[in-house]
């Protein structure tokens, strides 16, 4: 009984060795990772394929829809017919974001205030990337001798991630995105813009 005892702890044991070791900085497998897998731990997992951007603060590794409508409590969309303003507070020593729009128009405004916690740190990062996410990251940082913000805009549909350190206007799918990027403030506006088919004008 002892051996059989002793034989299970052994396996338990090793099993809990296997598992500490899949999360190994940078080893994560692709199917795994946190950003561009299917981990049910990540909120990524929640927005995958969808056609919309987020922003993702890699602190915590939280992502949010900015053009998520706004539900109550139990997952019903509130009715509104006016300007809407979403606000997440993210902590001691960490800034705000905060998301505004009017219902049903295409295109939002995202504020995001940078408070001195708002920083990248590749070590927060171990264990949830697969090795070509965390070089990602990785090559970003050393390419920024001031450091970066630690606030991301995401697609969710490619789960290609942009900085917002530098400002500039570009296309990302259906979305025109410019990007106003101060020391401790950053302004965000996406507008949804899909193409027109043949022989249809834009307006």
């Amino acid at each position: 009984m002892k051996k059989i005892l002793g034989v299970i702890a052994l396996g338990l044991l090793l099993l809990g060795c296997m598992r500490t070791a899949v999360f190994l900085p940078g080893e994560l497998s692709a199917t795994d990772c946190y950003l561009c897998g299917r981990n049910e731990g990540s909120q990524m997992a929640a927005y995958r394929g969808r056609n919309s951007l987020g922003i993702l603060c890699t602190d915590k590794f939280a992502v949010f829809d900015i053009f998520a409508s706004a539900c109550d409590g139990w997952g019903r969309k509130k009715k509104e017919n006016a300007n809407r303003l979403h606000m997440i507070i993210r902590g001691e020593s960490h800034g705000t974001i905060a998301t505004m729009g009017i219902v049903d128009r295409p295109a939002r405004e995202v504020d995001i205030v940078l408070e001195e916690g708002d920083r990248l740190s590749l070590g927060g990062l171990e264990g949830v990337l697969c090795r070509e996410c965390n070089d990602f990251f990785a090559q970003l940082q050393a390419e920024r001798e001031e450091g970066l913000a630690d606030v991301f805009l995401v697609d969710f549909l490619t789960a290609k991630v942009y900085p917002l350190d530098i400002s500039r206007h570009f296309f990302v799918g259906d979305y025109f995105v410019i990007i106003d990027a101060g020391e401790c403030m950053v302004t965000v506006t996406v507008v949804y813009v899909p193409k027109t088919g043949p022989g249809k004008p834009v307006i």
